[in-house]
């Protein structure tokens, strides 16, 4: 049964054009990188592979988010999450074959991703270029799952992708809020604020470290992908229980 909800969640990207969609993008990002890299008085390349790798970044978030929340939103609405439930299938086996139909998604959309950066660089770097292609593929895992979350939980589309969204702008700039906050104005206020963003990023995956453009200019460097992958796979094992709960307590 999985398998079969894994091909229906996958036909039904295709029959969107997601992909050839976001193949698209990829086309005018890497048009538009090329062009100003040409403008840039110094470092043209540099200058390249940071717009087309900060771009493609949210272009491929932007795709698969976009996706995931109105695929949802049209299976509820069209009655199709009911019909599914009418089968002999779990609300485990709905999440699951849900969330790895998406992973794959993910995963084809990192490697035109990573494909498109290789181009761009001429092969240069290879080592650092894959090591980021990897991280993407991480991210747009954890987004998938923050997506089907908010997509499942939240009645409108719009809410659900802004709040997704929201997640995923904190989730990128939570190492420069604290930043901020510790070498800001020391007040109670600030002091308080901190210490709950601290918190939060005990819970948030650090999407600011993984991906960085910097790797595809200067190489990876050191970089603690243990502690880092380990709080992904905490957080997707917390964000796919709370779907599986809110699916849980509904009446199909």
């Amino acid at each position: 049964m999985i398998k079969i909800l894994t091909a229906y969640v996958l036909t039904a990207a295709i029959k969107d054009r997601i992909l050839l969609l976001y193949a698209g993008l990829i086309v005018v990002i890497i048009s538009l990188s090329l062009f100003f890299g040409s403008s840039s008085a110094t470092e043209q390349d540099q200058f390249s592979y940071v717009f087309t790798s900060g771009a493609m970044r949210i272009a491929s978030a932007f795709t698969l988010i976009t996706f995931i929340v109105f695929y949802f939103r049209r299976s509820f609405e069209n009655r199709d999450v009911d019909f599914l439930f009418s089968r002999p299938i779990t609300r485990l086996q709905f999440v699951m074959s849900h969330f790895f139909a998406f992973s794959i998604m993910a995963f084809i959309i990192a490697i035109i991703t990573t494909l498109s950066i290789l181009f761009i660089t001429g092969g240069n770097n290879s080592a650092a270029v894959l090591f980021w292609g990897i991280s993407i593929f991480s991210e747009l895992a954890v987004l998938s799952a923050v997506a089907m979350f908010f997509g499942v939980a939240l009645s409108t589309a719009v809410s659900a992708t802004l709040i997704t969204f929201c997640f995923y702008m904190l989730a990128r700039l939570m190492g420069d809020i604290i930043g901020i906050l510790g070498n800001g104005i020391s007040n109670l206020a600030t002091e308080i604020l901190g210490k709950i963003m601290i918190l939060i990023s005990f819970f948030i995956p650090r999407l600011d470290l993984i991906g960085q453009t910097s790797w595809l200019v200067y190489g990876v460097g050191e970089f603690n992908y243990l502690v880092v992958y380990t709080q992904i796979i905490i957080f997707l094992g917390l964000i796919l229980s709370a779907t599986y709960l809110d699916l849980r307590r509904r009446q199909f």
